[in-house]
């Protein structure tokens, strides 16, 4: 993995740890134990089972709907993106488990909302250095949302408004691109992809300190991580349109705009809400002028397609859905400094942290059996989506992120016996 952006301050760590509020999501169905396809008889994403006997306090599963049994009438001639203008990451209400999220293990593990409930157990091994952690109704899978419960208690930077606030001002964003879409409420297949943003201000075209207008006519530069590299590449345009200078091509040459890493061909939309299997996506995150980066495995983008043309697509009631590997939070952890020093495994707080993350593996990185360990966390994000437009690829300077000696570099450390 290559970071590619300057280091984060502790205080900044809200960018992998933010937050959410409690809420439904419009569009996802909530399926009996026993049930395994969609309301649309064509089967809902993933296992659809868990819960235990059936009944009054069964455990039902909550699951993106199924796709559409026929295309509506139309061309398949639509191609929009949007960009993610606020986030809701999990932290506020929690007392009876992640309220946000999807079933990602077609398990309810512990079902806390009842009591004496269905158990259906854990869908991976914990470890004996981790703590078992129950689902949320609809068996809802967000460890992280607990992690960042725990973090938000003493730092005010583990806030979805303050990350929300940064992502409305155009410090960052993720872009969700649709193409291949009728523009109707129920289509077969479409191409979903995503292309994380560093922000507006990257764009060596705008003035300095510029923001989001918000207007349709941004264009946010795509993280190079997100697009293949292609002798052909132009490194800008695309999408719901290419002008400025962001098309011009002052990105990184070599890498297509139209050619994705983080994609789904075979997406839908099934009666307005678009379905996309993504078995890896990245998120590019900033706080207090920094940026980080966050890996995703094994997830999904579930969101409602609003608006028309005319007016400008949008993506509402936005839920991305995946599984943080912990190896992977050792390797974020590297790019965050406390009081201007690295956070090494000999630093206080780096010890701090580690305590508390390797107490949330809930879930393997893979379909799994109960052997398997859980070497992973669930993760939920809520969003909404404005209009916007693909700028060119950035490729950012690759920065010193191992100023920490081998012996105290996180990327070395572990959770459990030996780390």
């Amino acid at each position: 993995m290559d970071w590619r952006y300057p280091a984060l301050t502790a205080g900044a760590l809200g960018v992998c740890l933010a937050a959410w509020s409690s809420c439904a999501i419009p569009g996802f169905e909530v399926l009996e134990s026993s049930t395994s396809t969609s309301s649309s008889g064509t089967g809902a994403i993933g296992a659809t089972g868990g819960g235990g006997s059936g009944g009054v306090g069964a455990c039902q599963s909550v699951v993106p709907p199924g796709p559409p049994s026929a295309s509506d009438p139309g061309a398949d001639t639509v191609d929009f993106v949007v960009a993610v203008r606020s986030v809701n990451w999990g932290e506020d209400d929690v007392t009876e488990g992640p309220r946000i999220g999807y079933d990602l293990d077609n398990l309810c593990t512990c079902f806390p909302s009842v009591p004496d409930g269905p158990v259906d157990g854990q869908s991976c091994n914990v470890p004996s250095w981790a703590t078992e952690r129950c689902d949320g109704p609809g068996g809802r899978d967000n460890a992280v949302a607990l992690l960042f419960e725990l973090a938000s208690a003493f730092d005010e930077s583990f806030d979805s408004g303050a990350q929300s606030l940064g992502a409305n001002a155009g410090e960052w964003s993720l872009l969700v691109r649709v193409r291949q879409y009728n523009g109707m409420p129920n289509d077969d297949q479409v191409l979903v992809s995503l292309h994380p943003s560093p922000g507006i201000d990257k764009d060596p075209c705008l003035p300095a300190n510029s923001v989001a207008k918000w207007d349709g006519t941004d264009e946010w530069p795509v993280d190079s991580m997100s697009v293949q590299g292609s002798s052909s590449g132009t490194g800008g345009g695309g999408g719901s349109g290419v002008g400025g200078c962001g098309a011009a091509g002052p990105g990184a040459p070599g890498y297509d705009i139209d050619d994705p890493l983080f994609f789904d061909a075979n997406a839908y939309v099934a009666n307005g809400v678009v379905v996309a299997a993504l078995p890896k996506a990245g998120l590019v995150i900033s706080s207090n002028d920094s940026v980080t980066t966050m890996n995703l495995v094994a997830g999904y983008l579930t969101a409602t397609v609003a608006g028309d043309a005319q007016a400008g697509w949008r993506l509402t009631d936005g839920l991305l859905v995946g599984r943080w590997k912990l190896s992977d939070f050792f390797q974020t952890v590297r790019t965050i400094t406390s009081g201007g020093d690295p956070l090494c495994t000999d630093n206080s707080v780096y010890q701090m942290l580690k305590t508390a993350v390797c107490t949330f593996p809930d879930i393997h990185s893979a379909l799994s059996s109960p052997t398997d360990p859980c070497d992973a966390m669930s993760f939920g994000m809520g969003f909404e989506a404005d209009p916007a437009q693909l700028g060119f690829v950035f490729q950012g300077d690759i920065v010193d992120i191992a100023p920490c000696p081998p012996a105290t570099d996180p990327v070395n450390d572990s959770c459990g016996p030996g780390g």
